[in-house]
């Protein structure tokens, strides 16, 4: 039902997708969906905090550019230290909050929600 309506509406609507981007929970699930399931290409987009991404360090100075990310390889994320994640592999695009903090979630919220704001018109 989720994966139903989710791809009801982004395909009637054109959406754009926006998830908090990581290999977790819900946001793992829309990326599955939007990667699996969509014949369009709709934009989903991770928003997350740079200070907890898994392999981070090597997105360093990558600025601008498109760089293939490798998350853990562990499906169970036993191999990711409990302060990081990975990124969602099926999202199509992510933003990272960098405020130079590292290990706190949640860092991003305030652009995420800024972001949302200009795209809805308001």
């Amino acid at each position: 039902v989720f994966r139903r309506g989710l791809l009801g509406v982004v395909q009637r609507t054109r959406a754009w997708t926006i998830t908090g981007g990581t290999q977790a929970g819900v946001m793992a699930l829309v990326g599955k969906t939007m990667l699996e399931e969509t014949s369009q290409e709709l934009p989903c987009i991770g928003i997350a905090t740079y200070g907890v991404i898994y392999g981070r360090e090597k997105l360093k100075g990558s600025r601008g550019k498109v760089i293939a990310y490798q998350p853990s390889n562990s499906s169970d994320e036993s191999g990711v230290p409990a302060s990081q994640v990975n990124l969602d592999p099926n999202h199509s695009h992510f933003l990272l909050a960098d405020d130079g903090s590292e290990g706190e979630f949640g860092r991003e919220i305030e652009l995420r929600a800024e972001l949302e704001d200009v795209l809805c018109g308001g």
